[in-house]
Order: C-alpha cells, then sequence, then structure tokens
C-alpha cells in the first residue's frame, strides 16, 4: 500500500501531465484558428484547430514533464510540512496556490528569457500575447483544480 506522501506524488504528478496537456491543445486550437483565418470557414471552425489542438495535447504533454516532476515535488515538501495537523486544509491550499503560482511565473519568465535569447522583435511578442494569455488562462484553471483535488487527497487518507 502506497504512503499518503506517495499517493500524493502521484496525483501531483498526473495533474501537472493533464495541465500540460490542457495548455498544449488550447494553444494549438488557437495556433489553428489563427492559421485559418481567411480559408473556408468549416476547415477554420472545425479541421485545422482540431489536429493542431491534438497535436498541442502531445506536445503539451512533453512538455510538461520536467514541470510536473519538479511542481509535484514541491507540492510533496508542502504536504509533508502539514502532515502533522491533517485538519489544517485552509493552510495547505493557500501554500499550494503560492506554490503554483510561482511555477506559472518561473514558466512564463523562462518563456520571456528564450524570447529575448532568440531576438524576436516586439511585434513579434504582440503577435504571441493571445497564446501567452491561452496558456496562462488554461493553466491556471487546471491548476486550480488540481489544488482542491490535492487538498482532498491530503486531507482524507
Amino acid at each position: 500500500m502506497a504512503s499518503t506522501t506517495e499517493r500524493l506524488y502521484g496525483l501531483s504528478v498526473r495533474w501537472g501531465l493533464a495541465t500540460g496537456a490542457v495548455v498544449g491543445g488550447a494553444t494549438g486550437a488557437l495556433l489553428g484558428f489563427e492559421s485559418g483565418i481567411g480559408e473556408r470557414v468549416v476547415e477554420m471552425l472545425i479541421g485545422l484547430p482540431m489536429v493542431l489542438a491534438g497535436y498541442g495535447v502531445i506536445v503539451g504533454v512533453v512538455i510538461s514533464v520536467i514541470p510536473a516532476l519538479a511542481g509535484a515535488g514541491g507540492v510533496v515538501v508542502i504536504v509533508r510540512r502539514s502532515l502533522f495537523d491533517p485538519r489544517d486544509a485552509e493552510s495547505v491550499h493557500r501554500d499550494l496556490g503560492v506554490a503554483f503560482l510561482v511555477l506559472v511565473l518561473i514558466l512564463n519568465a523562462v518563456f520571456v528569457l528564450l524570447a529575448t535569447a532568440m531576438n524576436i522583435r516586439w511585434w513579434s511578442a504582440v503577435r504571441l500575447l493571445p497564446f501567452v494569455i491561452v496558456a496562462n488562462a488554461s493553466g491556471l484553471v487546471m491548476l486550480q483544480r488540481a489544488r482542491r483535488s490535492i487538498v482532498a487527497a491530503w486531507s482524507n487518507p
């Protein structure tokens, strides 16, 4: 039988991979819509966004492996610190929220550093803004769900 820490680590990794899949799919679909503008309506609304969303899910899962493993380690550290008082679910919920927000900020900083290293001009960066917004919005929604699920699993061993 797996310990509480192992269960929470596994749950956190799964949520991290699911978040990567959703962010990748949403970003891929947006890329499909953007690429399809000016094409026939049926292809724009159904074909290309669906295909690119599928590719985005796969790419999102692959890219999210390292952040999922690192984030799950952070979750375990936060939860193990609170194992002595399982009634303090609100504190764990708050701490996980801060940790997930820091993770999102770090991933955005990595994106900015990569864009800077690649000498992306400001007008190209502005064109990428919808993708950044969609990625952050879908990621934050998934991380909110993950936080609730992890706290529920922690408080009900």
